[in-house]
């Protein structure tokens, strides 16, 4: 079929669609936690804490080194969505094949600078000289893995075009087995090493390339990569819209991205490496959210095309309720029982337990109450208002680091400082600028997602009181059984309460609905 015709796109039912992309990403971040609740104790069991920090860090690095990406690939699903949505195919492989002719071009000038971190890195950071050519394999192939997902990078475009996350969901799936795989098979059979960690995500990469380059043929056959698709006017396009998303990112690195390095070189190694640690189960959540929210992003994007307004406010009304009835159930399990978690699964005496859980809560503080603002990124995205929310991180990271700085230099809170600091800058950030931003985008009143936020609060809050009430009224032994036991009936309670407290009645009906069907079989 010629790449220039059109035709019509037959999408699956929106609400069964939405149904498989939400349970699909749920058990996929699920799949990718357990495999990090397994693997973490074990790596650092052979490798250390200190070296484990490490790996953090060049992930942290990757993230720096992406920022230049995201001027180009940020905003490259959005226009070819919106491309395929008006069936201008022509248009849509003008876009796909401009990105991905323009990212091959961006991975050769990254080498440069990427080979001379890998070089010179111990020259500025602080590391046992032992660790040193482990530590730059590591770094060599997680640099490795960069490269091959900016390349393919636009073929993950037709997931999110056809809105069958679901299939991406499945690819990340398989992709964390094989990354857990390759890690358990090397450090069971070969000398412990550090850099078993970059060659599992290698695999796990390439893994992920491929699948999305088949499904992007598979979705759409019409969508073809073509070197004289090349379109130097879309390239300018894409960038003058991704440029906001590329400011937001060095803003967001400013918050919280820079929080290991900054410990590195300004406590300790060993500090960086305990807050790598803590920070494990909060980067998660962080993760769920971001990947929770990408779930209701194909489904705005289609109803903002069509300029329905109203609809779009309701869809993200709904998003909120979505997300916090899943929230408040990981938030009240965390706060009450992250203590007993670490006690029992990291090795006994390798951290401070205590000085884990504080650090760690912060960090979780600050998820649950920002937790809104991940979908409010939703609205900046798909109505292309980017600058003013990439403006106010700037500003918000140079103040977090500012504070920070002062408060390591005139305080003795140390780590609290680092890991606090920029908790309470993004809450004041997100409630004074964000949610009101966010409703102006869309021709609302300022205050139109407020009680939204003011539910998130008092929901999260309530299922945390309900995980301490638990705790302290059955007061069992720490032990693996009764923490599962501990944690399941604090579930089971909090989601019997936010069935009737969250939902709507229309999604309870829905829920209901589909339970029945499942019984009637």
């Amino acid at each position: 079929m010629n790449a220039n015709t059109t035709q019509e796109i037959s999408y699956p039912t929106e609400k069964n669609q939405f149904a498989a992309n939400l349970v699909a990403n749920i058990i996929a971040f699920f799949v990718n936690f357990a495999i990090s609740f397994f693997l973490t104790p074990f790596i650092i069991k052979y490798v250390g804490s200190e070296a484990y920090g490490f790996v953090n860090l060049g992930n942290n690095l990757i993230n720096y080194v992406s920022i230049i990406t995201l001027t180009l690939n940020s905003m490259a699903s959005r226009f070819i969505a919106l491309r395929i949505h008006k069936n201008d195919f022509a248009g849509a492989n003008k876009y796909f094949s401009s990105v991905i002719i323009s990212n091959v071009v961006l991975t050769l000038i990254l080498i440069i600078p990427t080979t001379l971190i890998v070089l010179f890195f111990d020259k500025f950071i602080n590391i046992e000289a032992a660790l040193v050519p482990d530590i730059r394999l590591l770094w060599t192939l997680l640099f490795l893995n960069l490269f091959i997902s900016i390349v393919t990078s636009a073929y993950s475009s037709a997931f999110f075009s056809a809105n069958r996350i679901d299939l991406q969901s499945r690819n990340n799936i398989i992709s964390y087995l094989l990354k857990g795989a390759v890690l358990v098979l090397c450090y069971l059979f070969f000398t412990a090493k550090t850099w078993y960690v970059g060659l599992a995500a290698f695999v796990s990469t390439v893994f992920v390339a491929l699948y999305s380059v088949k499904y992007s043929r598979k979705l759409f056959p019409n969508i073809r990569f073509s070197k004289k698709d090349f379109d130097l006017k879309a390239i300018k396009e894409l960038i003058s819209s991704g440029v906001w998303n590329t400011v937001s990112r060095v803003g967001g690195l400013a918050l919280n991205g820079l929080d290991l390095l900054i410990s590195n070189v300004f406590i300790s190694d060993s500090a960086m490496g305990t807050l790598a640690v803590a920070n494990t189960v909060p980067n998660y959540v962080i993760a769920f959210n971001g990947t929770f929210s990408t779930v209701f992003i194909p489904q705005l994007t289609k109803i903002y095309a069509k300029g329905n307004i109203d609809e779009f406010v309701k869809e993200v009304k709904s998003s909120f309720r979505i997300l916090l009835f899943f929230n408040s159930i990981i938030y009240g399990l965390l706060f009450s029982f992250s203590d007993v978690f670490y006690t029992l699964w990291l090795p006994t005496g390798s951290q401070n337990i205590e000085l884990l859980y504080k650090i760690s809560m912060l960090t979780i503080a600050g998820c649950a109450i920002n937790a809104i603002s991940v979908l409010m990124d939703n609205i900046f995205l798909v109505t292309n208002r980017l600058r003013f929310p990439s403006i106010a991180v700037i500003f918000a990271g140079i103040t977090s680091i500012t504070i920070t700085f002062l408060a390591l230099k005139l305080t003795s809170l140390g780590l609290y400082a680092v890991a606090g600091v920029s908790v309470f800058v993004i809450i004041i950030r997100n409630i004074v600028l964000l949610l009101p931003y966010g409703a102006k985008c869309l021709g609302k009143p300022w205050h139109t997602f407020f009680p939204d936020m003011l539910m998130n609060i008092g929901v999260v809050a309530l299922a945390i009181l309900i995980g301490f009430g638990i705790k302290n009224l059955l007061r069992l032994e720490a032990t693996w059984l009764n923490l599962v036991l501990l944690c399941a009936l604090t579930a089971v309670i909090i989601i019997a309460i936010n069935f009737f407290l969250v939902l709507r009645k229309s999604d309870r009906q829905y829920i209901l609905s589909k339970v029945q069907k499942v019984f009637k079989r």
